[in-house]
C-alpha cells in the first residue's frame, strides 16, 4: 500500500510527473532506497500542504453549512411565528370592524 497514493490519489507515474522526476526515482523514494532531489522535495511539500489546506477548508465549509442551516431554520421559525401573530391581529381587527348586531337600534 502506498500512503502517498492514498493521500494524493495519484499513481507513481503521475507523482513522478508532478514532481519532475523519473518514475524509478519516485518508486525508490517511496521504498526508502533513495532521497528525492531538493526541487522535488519542495514540490512534494507544497502538494501535501495544498491537500491539507483543502481538507481543512472542506471541513470548515461543512461546519459553516451546518451552522447556516441552523440559523436559517431558526429564522424560518421566527417568520412562521410572526405570520401567525399577524393572522391573529388581522382577525381581531376584522372582528372589531364588524358592526355589532345587538347594538343596532330597532
Amino acid at each position: 500500500m502506498n500512503a502517498f497514493k492514498d493521500i494524493t490519489g495519484l499513481t507513481h507515474d503521475e507523482m513522478a510527473t508532478v514532481l519532475g522526476v523519473h518514475r524509478s526515482q519516485w518508486s525508490m523514494y517511496v521504498s526508502g532506497k533513495r532521497s528525492l532531489p531538493l526541487e522535488a522535495t519542495i514540490k512534494l511539500n507544497e502538494l501535501l500542504q495544498s491537500i491539507q489546506k483543502n481538507k481543512v477548508n472542506k471541513a470548515h465549509r461543512a461546519v459553516l453549512v451546518t451552522e447556516n442551516k441552523s440559523v436559517i431554520q431558526a429564522w424560518q421559525k421566527k417568520l412562521t411565528d410572526l405570520n401567525i401573530n399577524l393572522f391573529q391581529v388581522n382577525k381581531k381587527i376584522e372582528e372589531m370592524q364588524k358592526p355589532e348586531i345587538n347594538s343596532m337600534p330597532v
